[in-house]
């Protein structure tokens, strides 16, 4: 009960603003009934017009905040339209990049300020069909498609903003012929952290090989997501992913069979 009585400092000026056009409008019909003299009316009028420059001198401080009074984002995360979302793309040296987006959508009133998708948390399906948190993965932001920072000044509504999720490479790069490479291929999260080899730290500290914060072998995971904004809830999703392993140059069949992306 008491939530719902908390007014934020729009919503108390706005308040306070009726009370005083209230009190105002109570006096000028006292004075009707007690036939008061021109002296009252000049007092009444006085209080109405310190009322007024109050009112003024709010709109133009907070104009804005009483404008959009009641309204708010309302953001969400989409994998569709699929074609936007799920791409093959040729590098100039004629290998195959396969990336995978998810986009912000804002379905609310007004615009979202100050967007950012944070890459929580990462578990992974262990053998017995439970999911144990990814002891090397680094919570990091996802990064703006052809942008490459992480915040999205505003999301309108109904234009919705992509972010780089995660990308799998041709194994030509992966692998290098004669040049250390990677022993099984992987998928590599968009997050900002660099793939590089880290020391996990647990109970106690174990050496796991080939262990990277962003970049995964074959398996399936679960990613927690967070979308933030100025001035909403973070609005959290899980985003599950399953890699074979295995290479395959067939956009509709990789993606079908070898590298599934959904939410759940």
């Amino acid at each position: 009960m008491l939530a719902a009585l908390r007014l934020t400092r729009p919503r108390l000026l706005l308040l306070l603003a009726l009370i005083g056009i209230i009190v105002a409008a109570l006096l000028v019909y006292g004075a009707v009934r007690a036939g008061w003299t021109w002296q009252g009316w000049t007092a009444v009028a006085s209080i109405a017009t310190l009322l007024a420059v109050l009112v003024a001198l709010a709109l133009g401080i907070w104009g804005d905040e009483l404008r959009t009074l009641g309204r708010s984002p309302r953001l969400s995360l989409t994998l569709q339209p699929t074609p936007d979302h799920f791409q093959r793309f040729l590098t100039a040296a004629g290998a195959v990049l396969y990336s995978v987006r998810i986009s912000v959508t804002n379905e609310g009133e007004i615009g979202a300020k100050n967007v950012e998708v944070v890459a929580q948390e990462l578990s992974m399906e262990e053998p017995g069909g439970h999911f144990m948190r990814d002891p090397v993965f680094m919570a990091m932001n996802l990064t703006r498609t052809h942008y490459g920072d992480t915040i999205t000044p505003i999301v309108h509504r109904g234009s919705p903003r992509p972010y780089d999720l995660l990308s799998c490479l041709d194994p030509m790069l992966q692998q290098p012929v004669n040049q250390p490479g990677r022993k099984e291929l992987r998928f590599d999260l968009a997050t900002v952290v660099a793939p590089v080899a880290v020391q996990p730290i647990l109970a106690k500290p174990v050496a796991l090989p080939d262990a990277y914060p962003s970049s995964k072998l074959a398996g399936t995971y679960r990613l927690q997501l967070a979308v933030v904004a100025d001035g909403i809830a973070p609005v959290l999703k899980v985003v599950e992913i399953t890699w074979s392993g295995k290479w395959w140059d067939h956009a509709e069949d990789f993606f079908k069979n070898q590298l599934t992306v959904r939410l759940l």
